[in-house]
């Protein structure tokens, strides 16, 4: 079976969990499938390689990898967890607000006295999700239908504030979230997010460090010239991820990608073992680093 059949037998895959996932027809722990069973994925896509003129044995991999992970989400159905601890994975020191008890949803957090930096934290699922400039006078404003919405927050020159929810609810298909964070503070962002659909525009916000860890679905990320120096950390599954940034910005991308669609639009980069850089990258006002590991994505970094 040709490289381009094995990719489609593995989307039409991914295409039925989605399905099943949304319809809510079967109670299956995906999470914790994904998590433990993962390297049997690895094995199916190396023996499909290997036997790629024998397209019953290749269909019969991709089956009984397919059962495997509906059966051993089922066994795990009534157990809680992530694809990844994100905290542990990035090193995102959560101790500012570790010891805050999470509070009910609220649209509006006043801008604290003392804040300097910002820095958002989401533990969210599936969701459509837009951040944008908000107004100077609020730390953040946010309106949302995610059921069972939690945050903390806590105070000081670097305000922390966290968005969490319970575990996913099938019957809640569709899950809004729109973000206007406070455009005279700088930022971190780290979002921990699984199927996903959104904007998140920093073109007018100072961003200092973005980490995405995205499951499936689309997002368009826009960097402005605000900051000296941001750094993106990029971690998605079978997504499509839009990366804008200056096209005078120094550019460096590091990229490990595993089937995953790398490309550049109106920018010029020297590649060298998986790292793009751009001719000005030691000597520009702006610093922007991108580091990249996907698989089964397409990722396109546009100058602008």
């Amino acid at each position: 079976m040709k490289k381009g059949n094995v990719i489609g037998v593995i989307l039409i895959f991914i295409g039925i969990a989605w399905i099943i996932r949304q319809t809510g027809v079967i109670n299956i722990n995906w999470m914790a499938s994904v998590k433990v069973l993962w390297p049997i994925f690895l094995v199916s896509i190396g023996i499909s390689l290997l036997a790629r003129r024998r397209n019953w044995v290749v269909t019969s991999v991709w089956i009984l990898t397919f059962v495997l992970f509906i059966g051993f989400g089922v066994y795990k159905r009534n157990e809680t967890g992530r694809i990844f601890e994100i905290e542990k994975q990035f090193g995102i020191d959560k101790s500012p607000i570790v010891s805050v008890k999470k509070q009910p949803f609220t649209s509006e957090i006043p801008l604290p006295k003392e804040a300097e930096k910002g820095r958002l934290i989401l533990q969210l699922g599936g969701v459509n999700l837009n951040i944008k400039e908000g107004n100077d006078s609020l730390f953040i404003k946010t309106g949302s239908n995610i059921p069972n919405l939690q945050q903390r927050l806590a105070e000081g020159k670097q305000t922390v504030l966290e968005y969490s929810h319970k575990q996913f609810n099938a019957g809640n298909a569709i899950r809004n979230m729109d973000l206007e964070m406070n455009p005279d503070l700088v930022w971190e962002v780290d979002a921990n997010l699984g199927v996903v659909d959104g904007k998140m525009d920093f073109s007018n916000i100072p961003a200092e460090a973005i980490t995405l860890q995205l499951g499936a679905g689309e997002m368009a990320l826009s960097i402005g010239d605000k900051q000296a120096h941001t750094k993106v950390t990029l971690r998605a599954g079978a997504s499509d991820v839009d990366i804008y940034v200056p096209s005078q910005a120094g550019l460096m991308v590091k990229s490990g990608n595993i089937l995953t669609d790398l490309s550049f639009h109106n920018l010029s980069l020297t590649a060298k073992d998986g790292v793009y850089v751009s001719e000005n990258y030691d000597n520009s006002d702006q610093i922007i680093e991108i580091d990249v590991v996907s698989a089964l994505s397409a990722v396109q970094i546009f100058g602008k």
